[in-house]
């Protein structure tokens, strides 16, 4: 018999109902906007890698990527981007596995960044304190 089940009806619906703090939704739907829209848009290079390689070939001569250099950026771009929407979604449904997945992501992105000295810290900010701000919450999440 599960412990749930020797609950009376009115603890079992509390447990279940179990009310999501304001700032972690407005940080959820903060984060869906972020990582939607990037997923969208790396989507989008993903598809116009030949115009991209073009364009670096004009604004940096010295740089020359090929178009499946640029098309191997943006899929694995897009593979990270669209792991940390699917942890927001989890973390959306308060699971503890949403934080891990989307603490991954983040950690990959920001590691990345933090190598390239032409990405801004700023940058590499907003995803470490991503991982900060719903740590938070861990203890809320089941």
């Amino acid at each position: 018999m599960n412990d749930e089940e020797k609950l009376p009806e009115e603890t079992r619906i509390e447990t279940i109902l179990k009310p999501r703090p304001v700032l972690l939704s407005v940080l959820c739907i903060f984060s869906f906007v972020y990582f939607g829209l990037l997923s969208v848009l790396f989507l989008a290079g993903l598809y116009n890698a030949s115009a991209i390689s073009g364009v670096f070939g004009i604004y940096t001569p010295e740089a020359i990527f090929s178009k499946s250099e640029v098309r191997l950026f943006f899929a694995g771009a897009l593979l990270i981007h669209a792991l940390g929407f699917a942890g927001v979604v989890l973390l959306w449904r308060l699971r503890k596995t949403g934080y891990y997945i989307l603490g991954l992501s983040c950690i990959i992105i920001a590691s990345f960044q933090t190598f390239r000295p032409d990405i801004s810290v700023t940058a590499t900010a907003i995803y470490i304190g991503m991982i900060f701000l719903f740590g938070v919450f861990f203890k809320r999440y089941k």
